[in-house]
């Protein structure tokens, strides 16, 4: 049986989750800078030569120009080795399942158009969204997708 883990983050009161292996790095928020900065986003995080736009989404993932003073975190996404985005989150952890068949297609009668959440999973009766680095580009920087 395979173990799918993945990063949760917490924003608003909303818990997302999005695959551990596109997880490139957990920053805190105090390290954002204000160039580097996308379209939407309230600055960067920088590591080396990698650069990930932060952004900060409310709990109906609209996106915020303020960081609450309880976004303590940042959790920065890559698509290989390729420095993508950053969420600005009140916390982080991991949690894994036993497989992705505890992963629910969101119903069509939840479906939100321009929405990035792709499944819904309850563990330890906390529903949880379920995203992905590619869709939450999509999403926040539709201008960086190579075709």
């Amino acid at each position: 049986m395979a173990v799918k883990s993945f990063a949760q983050i917490r924003f608003d009161g909303v818990y997302l989750l999005l695959p551990q292996p596109e997880v490139g790095l957990i920053e805190v928020s105090g390290r954002i800078v204000d160039e580097d900065s996308a379209q939407g986003s309230i600055g960067a995080l920088k590591s080396g030569n990698k650069v990930w736009p932060v952004f900060v989404l409310s709990a109906d993932f609209q996106l915020r120009q303020d960081r609450p003073a309880n976004y303590k975190f940042c959790l920065c996404m890559n698509l290989g080795d390729e420095a993508v985005l950053s969420i600005a989150c009140e916390e982080v952890s991991t949690v894994s399942f036993e497989t992705s068949d505890d992963l629910e297609p969101v119903p069509a009668c939840m479906q939100i158009p321009n929405c990035p959440i792709e499944f819904l999973v309850l563990k330890d009766i906390q529903m949880m969204l379920v995203s992905n680095t590619k869709t939450m580009q999509q999403y926040l920087v539709p201008e960086t997708i190579k075709e």
